[in-house]
């Protein structure tokens, strides 16, 4: 939630007002419940806040509105008949699937994350950030309502009379995407106990790319940039007619409560799979991989030339997306018939930044769309060795772990996720005399696929 002492010296907080504020709202249920003692300290950093009140309100000819869409927030919006709040869990009654996957997606986690609430720590909880994370009127303690002398650093506004702390909680919910107005938005118009509204963009990737295409720029200095939606759109595939839900809310069976079967789609937004917290990971890659072995065999004793095409084939982005601290390490190994690995090499694809004494990007090693890197490899072979595979196994990272240090975050939060494994043994010379049987230079193993194909 936002901090009372970074939202300017523009507004006049009264001591009860601020205290009231820390002390019962400033860390919410789910955060505690996360993060346990640490969130005593962003409590605490509240607490700092209790002052006199601020200066007097500038002059109205100073106060310049707000522009950009990334400054605006969604509503705020009242329940529709029949609804109490505009909270997920009064979806759940009739939704109760759908419901049960968004509440394990990082859109349900996307305020209490730890990684969002150590950078916005970090940034002495900017005004901004939340309009991304928790983008919904109903969620902010205060509503901005413009910036003295168009600058980002103060702005002004009023305590918000419809300010929800337990929707704060929900992070990205049910109402961000499927309420406006009083009614519940919908692809089509359906049987239910409230009032339905069909509106195909709301509805469609176009306002996924509202968030995940955020350039936030004040002049030099850049907040927040998020290509993800660009990324896409310089890709074939919108003139092919796929977008983001297909690969991220794939189709499936949905039913109602009298056992109708209606068409729906899944609500875990499937992304890289890094869990937000310890939880059952499933992780996942647009890349492809293609081994080039010698189907003549290899000697023993001597060195294996393999050649390995990544590619990125399955993503309607660029490797990786988002978050510029994200990476992806593709390890490449060799092992003998027990497992155990005789020779690795690895590389990595994303971003590297330098962050002092100003921040700026050293290399990008990002692999775009359809993009293919070839590595030919020189892979010694240990003479006598009867049995040898070559694996490629593809990890999703979050950060470094230097970085998440400096964040001062548990060690428990999750970093990483094995994406896939993909195998080949590699035909020996001689070994099957030595293993007593015939040699056999075909077969192939995948454990774990890449994913759905993009290609249409």
């Amino acid at each position: 939630m936002l901090d009372p002492g970074s939202l300017g010296e523009h507004h006049a907080w009264t001591p009860a007002q601020v205290c009231s504020y820390s002390h019962t709202s400033h860390v919410s249920a789910k955060f505690r419940a996360v993060i346990g003692v640490a969130a005593i300290g962003i409590a605490a950093a509240a607490l700092l806040s209790c002052r006199p009140a601020s200066q007097p309100r500038p002059p109205a000819d100073r106060i310049k509105p707000l522009t950009n869409y990334w400054e605006k927030l969604i509503g705020p919006l009242a329940p529709p008949d029949g609804f109490d709040t505009i909270r997920s869990r009064e979806c759940a009654e009739c939704h109760p699937d759908a419901y049960e996957e968004w509440r394990t997606s990082a859109h349900a986690y996307s305020f209490s994350d730890p990684q969002f609430q150590a950078e916005w720590r970090k940034d002495k909880h900017l005004w901004l950030c939340p309009n991304c994370h928790a983008p919904l009127a109903n969620q902010q303690y205060r509503l901005i309502t413009g910036l003295v002398d168009s600058d980002f650093r103060q702005p002004v506004g009023d305590i918000n009379p419809s300010y929800d702390s337990e929707l704060l909680d929900e992070g990205i919910n049910c109402a961000t995407c499927h309420i406006r107005d009083r009614k519940v938005i919908a692809k089509q118009k359906v049987a239910a106990p409230h009032s339905i509204q069909v509106d195909d963009h709301l509805m469609s990737h176009e306002w996924c790319i509202y968030c995940h295409n955020a350039k936030v720029v004040y002049g030099p200095v850049r907040i927040c940039y998020f290509e993800t939606g660009d990324e896409y759109r310089k890709t074939e595939l919108p003139a092919k007619g796929v977008h983001c839900l297909d690969c991220h809310m794939p189709e499936t069976t949905r039913y109602t409560s009298s056992g109708e079967s209606r068409r729906g789609r899944l609500h875990n937004f499937l992304g890289a799979g890094i869990p937000k917290f310890a939880m059952e990971a499933s992780g996942r890659s647009g890349l492809g991989v293609e081994v080039k072995a010698d189907p003549g065999g290899y000697r023993p004793g001597q060195k294996a030339k393999i050649t390995v095409v990544v590619t990125n084939r399955f993503a309607g982005h660029t490797i990786p997306t988002g978050d510029i601290e994200r990476f992806a390490l593709v390890h490449f190994r060799l092992l003998d018939g027990g497992g155990k690995v005789l020779w690795k090499d690895e590389r990595r694809y994303g971003e590297e930044w330098e962050w002092w004494p100003k921040a700026r990007m050293v290399q990008d090693t990002s692999i775009r769309r359809g993009e293919s890197r070839t590595y030919d490899f020189e892979v010694p072979l240990p003479p006598g060795l009867e049995e040898a595979s070559f694996e490629v196994t593809v990890e999703q990272h979050r950060m470094i772990e230097k970085n998440r240090d400096a964040n001062k975050m548990h060690h428990s939060y999750p970093m990483k996720v094995e994406a896939w494994t993909y195998s080949v043994p590699l035909p020996l010379k001689g070994a099957a005399a030595r293993r007593g049987g015939k040699d056999d230079t075909s077969r192939r193993r995948a454990t774990r696929g890449a994913g759905p194909s993009m290609d249409g």
